[in-house]
């Protein structure tokens, strides 16, 4: 397992230090290996989930922290996906360095006891919900470190922003409706306002924002990296901060991520 956790972190780091290289000019130089590594990179994690699975017998949806694992093979293909549509000019070079950062934040969870999953994320339902939230993320996460890349380097317009933050905006819609399905089958409501709610209903709203300023003459450019930026701050503390936030508010809640 630390051989292909760590395996798959180095790899993602060599990938975007090729995809950087592209930006830079070096694009056919940078084509192979770059696809090459971040593949490479996005298999080992996928063997790192499935080993975590096997051992667990079942697939790692239960905490926040688990959920991570998931979100993160999500982004890893779905930039893999965007620099090979873009034609591989690099602009989201900083999304395999944020994602091997997150893992590495992430390998106490592959470490740490299991513990049975809860009967109530035993539900079809359940399943759907965090499958299509992780997809989510995974794309806003992916369109938030390629804008902050933007960000650094405003000489490089990003490629494929749009196409992510749809995905992350259909993966996100679908998963707050099977994510009611689940709450009315297992609790007997479909929304309760509870914090986790609040906080993946600003998401949603902050990415429609997105699709409803992006093509303003007077918004293009930086206000619009600096907003999907915004986005995935805010997506990475629905996924991370919940449960500081409800013991911080003293606040009783069903779930956290």
């Amino acid at each position: 397992m630390p051989a292909l956790f760590y395996g798959a972190i180095i790899s993602w780091c060599l990938a975007g230090a090729m995809w950087w290289w592209a930006s830079r000019g070096g694009k056919n130089r940078a084509l192979i290996p770059g696809i090459g590594l971040e593949l490479l990179g996005n298999l080992l994690w996928l063997a790192v989930l499935v080993n975590f699975s096997l051992k667990a017998r079942y697939w790692p949806f239960s905490t926040p922290e688990e959920f991570l694992l998931i979100t993160l093979e999500f982004a890893a293909f779905t930039h893999l996906i965007a620099e090979i549509k873009a034609e591989r000019k690099g602009t989201g070079w900083m999304a395999p360095f944020t994602i091997a950062l997150l893992a590495l934040g992430g390998r106490g969870t592959l470490t740490a006891e299991i513990f049975p999953p809860p009967p109530a994320f035993s539900s079809i339902w359940f399943q759907l919900h965090t499958l299509t939230a992780s997809a989510a993320y995974g794309a806003f996460l992916v369109a938030g470190a390629t804008s902050l890349g933007t960000i650094f380097r405003p000489d490089q317009k990003p490629q494929g922003l749009v196409g992510e933050m749809a995905l992350g905006y259909i993966g996100l819609t679908l998963s707050m409706l099977t994510g009611a399905l689940w709450s009315q089958f297992t609790w007997g409501n479909y929304w309760s306002w509870g914090l986790k709610e609040i906080w993946t209903l600003t998401l949603w709203l902050m990415a429609a924002l997105y699709f409803h300023t992006r093509s303003l003459p007077w918004w293009e450019g930086q206000k619009t990296w600096i907003l999907v930026t915004l986005i995935m701050v805010i997506m990475l503390f629905s996924l991370l901060g919940m449960d500081w936030l409800a013991r911080r508010l003293t606040l009783e809640t069903l779930y956290i991520f």
